[in-house]
């Protein structure tokens, strides 16, 4: 119970942290545009010893008083939560050292908190008496369901979220591709992992694959 009580909290803990930071680069965008490089300057600034009294100012209007203490942001932020929010899933078995932050950069709606299904080929696959459909198949399949792929990120909250599925469950994210390949998790008895796979492969019925409502 108690272990339950702690994946919880870190699954509230990482709800907020997603909507603050979405809610700072939504607002840093209002004034810089779409001009990636200048926000991840701004942020990075943090960091630096300048940058200590924006913190301490962005601490006091959140405690409603003036900062005592303030810790520094991390310089590169997206690579510190990545590996916190797979940290968090505790993919004890295996974890693909190639997902990384450098792999797999931060995209822009990576923040947006949504909501995350899975989706199963094992029909559309009796319907065109076949075994296995290539990639983009499942893509357009995916589409004509109302639906897009998903992204590794993604993937991640629908893992977070289902701790009920863990024991049995193979979901891909089509949406995020490095070289060729693409995230998936496996959940199997004891076994929890986060690997990758290539995308030219063809997908059978034991196939699922996290998906996000258009």
């Amino acid at each position: 119970m108690p272990k339950a009580k702690n994946v919880f909290m870190i699954v509230k803990v990482l709800g907020w942290l997603v909507s603050v930071i979405g809610a700072l680069l939504e607002e840093l965008k209002d004034l810089l545009g779409d001009n990636e490089e200048a926000i991840n300057e701004r942020l990075h600034q943090l960091v630096k010893p300048d940058g200590r009294k924006t913190v301490k100012k962005m601490a006091a209007l959140i405690a409603g008083q003036e900062p005592t203490t303030s810790a520094p942001a991390p310089a590169n932020w997206w690579d510190k939560f990545l590996e916190m929010m797979i940290s968090a899933c505790g993919f004890v078995s295996f974890r693909n050292s190639d997902i990384n932050s450098k792999n797999f950069p931060y995209d822009g709606g990576d923040l947006d908190q949504k909501h995350v299904e899975t989706l199963s080929i094992k029909q559309k696959l009796r319907e065109l008496g076949r075994s296995t459909m290539p990639t983009q198949e499942v893509k357009d399949y995916i589409d004509s369901q109302g639906y897009r792929s998903a992204t590794l990120v993604e993937l991640l909250w629908w893992w977070l979220k289902n701790p009920d599925k863990h024991k049995d469950c193979l979901v891909f994210a089509l949406g995020s591709v490095w070289r060729a390949l693409v995230p998936y998790v496996l959940g199997d008895g004891g076994r929890r992992e986060l690997d990758l796979l290539s995308a030219e492969n063809d997908w059978d019925e034991h196939c699922l694959f996290a998906v996000v409502r258009k």
